[in-house]
């Protein structure tokens, strides 16, 4: 049986390198498994996945590789939910927000696909908005860019006296084709 799964490995192996279905440094999705490329072999492909967990796949177990690095697919998406005061004039909030965007544009312009975009209020609860800022990022740039993006948002914010009411937050790790 040892042998078998060797054998299965192996061929499996060529196929992968004679056909370039990833590269060393590619973001892909391996069955339920999505990372980088740190390594493959003809026995397995070894990814690091975004809480930085390594995973070696034994190449017999690879069915289905979605390359999300190459191809069509468009990016990351990541959503940045600012919980702001319902007393804040939303002119203000807009002006704030795209002077942090033009501020960071030419720093990101690598690892943002599409966006920043406003998408406004989604949610309205008491004396509290939901206001959401959408983008498109590159694989494994979501937490760069949205700590940088975060960060500027509440420092510019703190200098228009718009008032939060409460934490911030994020959404992401979802795909886009």
């Amino acid at each position: 049986m040892g042998a078998q799964g060797l054998v299965s490995d192996v061929i499996t192996g060529i196929n992968i390198l004679s056909e370039g279905e990833y590269n060393i440094g590619d973001t892909v999705k391996i069955g339920t498994y999505t990372g980088t490329v740190l390594s493959f072999t003809l026995r397995n492909t070894r990814l690091k996945t975004t809480n930085g967990a390594v995973i070696y796949i034994p190449n017999r177990n690879i069915t289905i590789v979605e390359n999300l690095t190459h191809g069509s697919h468009s990016g990351w998406s990541m959503n940045i939910n600012l919980n702001l005061s319902v007393d804040n004039d939303l002119t203000t909030v807009n002006h704030a927000i795209n002077t942090v965007n033009a501020a960071l544009k030419d720093k990101f312009k690598n690892q943002i696909k599409k966006g920043p975009q406003i998408i406004g209020i989604i949610n309205q609860t008491g004396s509290s908005i939901t206001y959401q800022i959408h983008f498109q990022v590159v694989a494994n740039s979501q937490s760069q860019v949205k700590n940088a993006y975060l960060s500027a948002y509440i420092k510019e914010f703190n200098q228009q006296d718009i008032k939060f009411s409460s934490l911030p937050t994020k959404q992401e790790n979802t795909t886009t084709s």
